[in-house]
């Protein structure tokens, strides 16, 4: 049983309710019941401890005897005992999901519907102000009205996506409808419950695979979240007037704007306005921000796909810079180049179009690859600044992924390897990293090609 903590704790809490009316739980009972050591549940109990203060819960726990959850008042008037358990990263959301809403909000009314005390609400109001501000909506709080949020449509529409799409969905298999209503899924499934989302979901997949698209899961995901609140938006009169159009390096723009006219084409079905030239700029957009980006492919018979001929010059250019602290040469490593100048061509669109992209894999990169990491940082910030941009750190670890292959690959070139085809479901960059890590812990296999579901 492999969940993570967040989940862990919510297990444990379920566990923990039955202790109000009945006897204590010992911590090898608790780790049995997880499938888990008896030191993580001592962890997750700290972590809960901490958590439930200002709640009218209290933890208890005594050695020899057990752990228990003791009340300040009857069980009617702990809201907490009968929803799920949220970590504070959970808490703020749903604080900026009631924000995000119309019109002013009282604290006593957010904290009512969160199942929280009104300090543990106030001491998160503060890291909500600078999450909310450092996307640029603009937070307000005034003496007898409450807290309001205000900003431009695309900030507000940003601010949802971000939300809704951290949450694992399966929109390929169906959609789960029976998530606990306080959870990412189950916002998310409030906020589109009247919308036919089975429907959005299965067309915009269907339209991917008529071109050949099929991105990995994450892509999707975040992609339908966009169009479900793009429909939301203007059910709601929140039209999105035509914005500042993305530039692009080559031909490559018109085939992404084509794209885009499609898939308004089928959401017309859902909601008039999304034809609009305002709401075909945010599709644009939100497909560069999801990693789907449709190449142009004229060799016609399923070759590679035609990359950019700027985009291969910038490639060079980033391994030449790269290679002043590498200290090899990496300039006849095609595969290293068409890699990298297939990122580069949305990533600097992205990059001009103010898309900031998560990359899940961050935290990881910077730890285990921190010399390359630095390496790829220096080589783009010289790259970016000829061209008038700068890429953020979430874009450089992706990068990173593309340097760490070629490392490897040069590495074990001249070695006799067992031969492997390996074959991923996500984007190359993440097939890349994986390489690199079978060949870490696999040194006798020899990985003569990656190929993912895009070129699968």
């Amino acid at each position: 049983m492999n969940i993570d903590g967040c989940e862990r704790r919510r297990e444990l809490l379920k566990a923990l309710r039955a202790t109000i009316a009945a006897t204590p739980l010992t911590v090898k009972n608790l780790a049995e019941l997880l499938h888990v050591s008896v030191r993580t549940v001592h962890y997750d109990l700290d972590i809960l401890t901490d958590e439930l203060q200002d709640s009218g819960v209290r933890l208890c726990r005594k050695a020899r005897y057990g752990v228990w959850l003791e009340t300040d008042a009857d069980d009617s008037k702990q809201p907490l005992l009968q929803t799920e358990f949220l970590s504070p990263k959970e808490r703020r959301d749903f604080i900026i999901l009631e924000l995000l809403a119309d019109g002013w909000h009282a604290i006593d009314e957010i904290a009512e519907k969160l199942s929280i005390s009104r300090n543990t609400l106030l001491a998160d109001l503060k890291d909500v102000q600078e999450l909310i501000e450092a996307r640029g909506l603009v937070y307000e709080s005034k003496r007898g009205a409450g807290i309001s949020i205000s900003g431009s449509e695309q900030s507000i529409r940003d601010m949802y996506i971000h939300i809704f799409a951290k949450a694992d969905y399966d929109f390929r298999y169906g959609i789960n409808r029976k998530f606990p209503v306080q959870s990412a899924q189950g916002a998310f499934q409030t906020y589109t419950a009247k919308l036919p989302l089975e429907d959005i979901a299965a067309r915009f997949i269907a339209l991917m695979k008529k071109h050949g698209i099929l991105e990995n899961d994450a892509s999707t995901n975040r992609m339908i979240c966009a169009l479900a609140v793009q429909v939301k938006r203007l059910q709601a009169g929140k039209e999105l007037t035509c914005s500042q159009k993305v530039s692009f390096l080559g031909n490559e723009g018109t085939t992404l704007t084509n794209l885009a006219m499609e898939i308004a084409q089928v959401m017309a079905a859902f909601q008039k306005g999304v034809q609009n030239a305002g709401e075909i700029q945010y599709l644009i957009r939100e497909l560069l921000h999801s990693r789907i980006y449709l190449f142009a492919d004229k060799s016609g018979d399923g070759g590679p796909k035609d990359v950019n001929l700027h985009a291969l010059k910038l490639s060079r250019r980033f391994v030449e810079q790269a290679q002043v602290w590498l200290g090899d040469i990496y300039q006849d490593d095609d595969e290293l180049i068409y890699n990298l100048a297939m990122h580069l061509q949305p990533a600097i669109e992205r990059a001009r179009f103010g898309i900031v992209l998560t990359n899940p894999l961050l935290g990881q990169i910077q730890e285990q690859y921190q010399s390359l990491y630095m390496v790829a940082h220096k080589a783009a910030d010289r790259l970016t600044e000829e061209l008038g941009i700068r890429f953020t750190e979430d874009e450089i670890g992706y990068l990173t992924i593309h340097l760490g292959a070629a490392v490897e690959r040069k590495r074990l070139m001249q070695k006799q390897k067992l031969s492997v085809l390996l074959v991923c479901g996500n984007g190359i960059g993440t097939a890349n990293l994986l390489a690199m890590t079978l060949k870490n812990h696999l040194p006798y296999i020899n990985i003569r090609d990656c190929l993912t579901l895009q070129t699968g």
